[in-house]
């Protein structure tokens, strides 16, 4: 817990400031926290603005379905979290916990949503396989431990303001990051697999340069190959700085929820990016990719993804991501 000051230590020249009830070093790591969310606020607003054009690419040629969906509820989640984070380290509230109970509804749910849209590649490139699909979602459902994360999480007002101060932040919130990571890294290695494996490269040498160079490999499966490989290190990385920042008693427990937020922001915008960038790369390889069309049954060993490569291209490719059973009739 927090520990105040009393007019016998410090002298107070403001007692209406919260700061005046705080010791000199948890009031300075409190404004630093504060500071660290404004940032990553700044940084999501402005990746926001940014997507715009994108999107807008985007939905004038594709129909909104459940991926589109999902999507959109991860950024605003993520949204939601740091904006209502910054509210209750800098406004006056009538009830901390009250307020925190949304913060932590964003939180539990910025997770999920984000691992959703990698479910949605599993769903995508092992369409057909109904075991491989209801493991990862089962595995999925495991990554809303970050709701018990969220709710374990205690504030108490400033003194006799009305400002909130983080008083616990138990090392349970630590079970939410390492069931992502595990999550992160059996998606990443299943569709990594996946991918090579099906390639036209013959032999385990030619099969093992495509994890470095994705040569022979057509827009979308390169892609899906790339991105992948980009978003699990960033993921695992963050988690790792996440995990060593709650776990280690020497950080300040004030400080422990502003340092994870940028963490989470990271993998919250790289998530979201590399969702636009499979999306974009569908239009550049097939604009017209989701009106319905015939598949061999070759094809359709490898995805649901449903790839239509030209007839004049020999190489299979994955073309456009939808949910198995969500392709226009």
């Amino acid at each position: 817990m927090a520990v105040l000051a009393t007019n016998d230590t410090f002298p107070r020249l403001n007692p209406d400031a919260p700061m005046a009830f705080l010791p000199p070093d948890l009031a300075n790591q409190y404004v630093a926290g504060t500071y660290l969310i404004v940032a990553v606020i700044g940084a999501w607003f402005m990746d926001v603005i940014l997507s715009i054009p994108d999107e807008i690419r985007i939905y004038k040629k594709r129909p909104f379905r459940l991926p589109d969906l999902l999507y959109f509820l991860s950024r605003i989640a993520f949204g939601g979290f740091v904006l209502t984070s910054f509210i209750i380290s800098s406004a006056p509230l009538h009830s901390c916990p009250q307020v925190l109970v949304v913060t932590a509804c964003f939180s539990g749910l910025t997770t999920p949503l984000n691992s959703s849209l990698f479910l949605l590649r599993i769903w995508g490139v092992f369409h057909g396989s109904k075991v491989i699909i209801g493991f990862f979602s089962l595995f999925w459902l495991s990554t809303f431990t970050s709701f018990v994360s969220a709710f374990n999480i205690k504030t108490h007002p400033i003194g006799p303001t009305q400002y909130c101060i983080v008083e616990a932040a138990p090392q349970i919130i630590a079970i939410a990051f390492i069931v992502a990571a595990a999550y992160d890294t059996l998606v990443f290695l299943a569709i990594t697999m996946k991918i090579v494996l099906d390639s036209p490269a013959e032999g385990w040498k030619a099969k093992t340069s495509l994890l470095f160079t994705g040569e022979k490999m057509g827009y979308i499966s390169r892609a899906l190959l790339q991105t992948g490989q980009i978003y699990y290190f960033v993921a695992v990385s963050t988690n790792i700085i996440i995990l060593a920042v709650v776990l280690n008693h020497s950080v300040p427990i004030v400080f422990k929820p502003a340092v994870t937020a940028p963490m989470v922001a990271l993998q919250n915008l790289l998530a979201c990016r590399v969702f636009r960038l499979l999306k974009l790369g569908s239009l550049k390889t097939n604009p017209d990719m989701f009106r319905p069309s015939v598949s061999s049954a070759h094809d359709q060993t490898l995805t649901s993804i449903q790839f239509n490569p030209p007839a004049d291209v020999v190489r299979r490719d994955i073309s456009v991501l939808t949910i198995p059973g969500s392709q226009n009739k």
